[in-house]
């Protein structure tokens, strides 16, 4: 195992995690890939330790946990990766949800989906068309079935004819401390080309199960997640139907929810 010449310990959704690392920038960058985080204090009791290598070994416990091809920028992103999927798992007053989340007045549009459905490119434009922006990995639910924000710098892939991503909203985590708020509207959609926005009104049960597959502890703590789940879809519009732009539906659904909300 490589020397240790940075350690730093941060607290993030009730658990403490330890970082070491044989290069100190490794330490200094995570902040840019991990969402709303503070540094523990002196003697905090530690949730988990990561050990990261500057040639992109990521060990936990002893374990082999990560890795990346080597390069600084690959292995902090592996780092952070590994360690949002230890928060997700782990958190143990919420559950996570793969989501997109923007607040709109003062309820949120969740868009349930893991990667490759485009909620990245819905949460941008909705976030353009005038939302606040909360997460566009994760909606992170409390016991109260409040959602709490995640954020994170928001990117889209690779453009397939480009080849460049481009960053699209950064938030600072000194100037971002939005409330949490309860879901208004649950979108369950993926894009598919040339398609027309006709949403199916869904049954709390439909966006319950929705919810539920998308719950990163659905295997883990069932209980739990299956209750987020529901708590998520009880009293929420809940919409389903594939997309086409992303554009002309966020502003629909922000005039959707807008009259909700009246």
């Amino acid at each position: 195992m490589s020397e240790v010449t940075s350690r730093s310990v941060f607290e993030c959704f009730g658990l403490t995690v330890e970082v070491l690392s044989d290069d100190p920038r490794i330490s200094d960058l995570l902040h840019g890939v991990l969402p709303l985080w503070r540094r523990a204090d002196d003697g905090a009791q530690i949730s988990a330790s990561f050990h990261i290598t500057r040639d992109g070994i990521i060990r936990s416990e002893g374990q082999l946990v990560g890795r990346s091809d080597g390069g600084l920028t690959r292995t902090v992103l592996a780092a952070g990766s590994t360690i949002r999927e230890y928060l997700a798992l782990c958190a143990p007053d919420h559950i996570f949800i793969h989501a997109g989340v923007v607040r709109a007045g003062e309820t949120a549009i969740v868009i349930p989906g893991r990667s490759f459905t485009g909620k990245t490119t819905l949460v941008t434009e909705l976030v353009r068309a005038g939302a606040s922006y909360y997460s566009d990995e994760f909606a992170v639910v409390d016991r109260q079935g409040l959602i709490h924000p995640y954020p994170r710098m928001l990117t889209l892939r690779a453009d397939q004819r480009t080849g460049r991503s481009r960053a699209l909203v950064l938030t600072p985590e000194q100037e971002y401390t939005p409330s949490p708020v309860p879901a208004g509207m649950l979108v369950i959609t993926s894009y598919r080309p040339g398609s027309h926005w006709q949403p199916n009104p869904l049954s709390a049960a439909e966006g319950a199960l929705a919810v539920f597959d998308n719950a990163v502890a659905a295997r883990s703590r069932p209980a739990e997640a299956l209750g987020a789940a529901r708590q998520l879809a009880s009293g929420a519009l809940l919409l389903g139907g594939p997309r086409g732009e992303a554009a002309p539906l966020a502003r629909l659904l922000l005039e959707m929810i807008s009259g909700t909300n009246r």
